[in-house]
């Protein structure tokens, strides 16, 4: 007896004490389908300590809907005793598997996920992915990697290490940002996101396009690094808001209490306005932005803490950096244009040009 219903359509097996074959299954699982064949070999491996179990197995399914499987955890009192992970750990430590997976359309919670698929080889302490890729609606993401020594950060708390590779064609980064507005009854959560450190993780991306909120970014490319309580960015590069952005910096949770942020951030030809109306810094630190028509380069180094909604505590903002003008007019600006309507002076209260202009600027806790 099972939920969902489980209906073998083909099963052909064969079992030694050396090995396990399956030749074929191909079954109904619900509302889903799964077709698989494979090998496993020394299988007796499983009862000893020095000896290695092995195999492959090739999967398809052209339809698995995930949340047929998955049930509400049990309350404390109905839960039955497992094997602690020390047992576990002994049992299952010296395994070396190669999968071979697709499915066509996995159903998870309410994402759709379409053209799975995965390959590799897998051990307790080394997986390889020669490549994986999905589909999440209309985002796309592909990509490979090695992760080491995962066995042992899951039972003996230390490190894991490894090196990632992402590509994508588009990728919507809304669908994941979705949170409920706060009330009164339900504040909003404290939401400092913590940087293990005992993780030493490098993530190569390239994005040819990015949908962030309204934005678009495109030809993202760059390294995330994750190591010793810290996130860093290493030569970001990105097409945005009509200009070019770059970024190199770090973000640590070394101090939960204090999570605090160092960036290098250099902007190209960005407009002003589009500046103001996308970035908080920019909107807290220069709402002149609003009343500028043109653009501008920057280049800023910037450090501060960060609140627990992750935002800069602008109290604790240091910056230092240049901007250059380039075709700027300032215009609509109340204070500037009462200034040329008393003194007379036409072009104070039409629009002050701010053409090719150099300027260093600093700020020292906030100001």
């Amino acid at each position: 007896t099972c939920s969902p219903a489980v209906k073998i359509n083909n099963l052909s097996v064969s079992l030694s004490p050396q090995y396990v074959d399956l030749k074929s299954f191909d079954a109904r699982l619900g509302k889903s389908d799964i077709r698989a064949f494979g090998r496993i070999d020394n299988v007796l491996a499983y009862f000893s300590t020095d000896k290695t179990m092995t195999g492959s197995l090739n999967m398809r399914s052209a339809y698995f809907d995930a949340n047929e499987w998955m049930t509400e955890e049990p309350a404390e009192a109905e839960k039955v005793p497992t094997a602690s992970a020390e047992a576990t750990e002994k049992v299952f430590d010296l395994w070396d598997f190669t999968l071979d997976g697709e499915i066509g359309k996995l159903v998870y919670e309410d994402y759709n996920i379409s053209d799975m698929q995965l390959k590799g080889n897998f051990t307790p302490n080394k997986m390889t992915i020669d490549n994986f890729g999905m589909k999440i609606d209309q985002s796309d993401l592909s990509g490979s990697g090695r992760i080491l020594n995962a066995w042992d950060y899951l039972f003996d708390n230390r490190t894991v290490s490894g090196v990632i590779n992402l590509k994508s064609n588009y990728f919507d980064l809304n669908p994941f940002m979705t949170e409920e507005a706060p009330t009164a009854e339900a504040p909003a959560p404290e939401a400092v996101m913590l940087i293990p450190e005992n993780v030493d993780m490098t993530l190569n991306a390239d994005f040819a396009k990015v949908q962030y909120t309204d934005m678009t970014l495109s030809n993202l490319d760059g390294q995330v690094v994750v190591k010793d309580g810290a996130a860093m960015l290493n030569d970001f590069t990105a097409n945005v808001l009509g200009g070019e952005i770059a970024i190199a910096g770090k973000y640590s949770t070394q101090d939960p209490a204090k999570p605090a942020f160092d960036v290098n951030l250099a902007l190209m030809n960005m407009g002003f306005k589009q500046a103001y109306e996308n970035f908080v810094s920019i909107k807290t630190l220069a709402p002149i932005a609003q009343y500028i028509d043109g653009s501008f380069n920057t280049t800023l180094s910037m450090s501060g803490l960060l609140g627990k909604d992750m935002t800069p505590d602008f109290t604790s903002l240091s910056a230092a950096g240049f901007l250059e003008t380039l075709d700027a007019v300032l215009k609509n600006f109340k204070p500037l244009s009462e200034i040329g309507n008393k003194l007379n002076v036409s072009y104070l209260s039409s629009g002050l040009e701010l053409k090719n202009t150099k300027n260093w600027f600093e700020v020292k806790d906030g100001q």
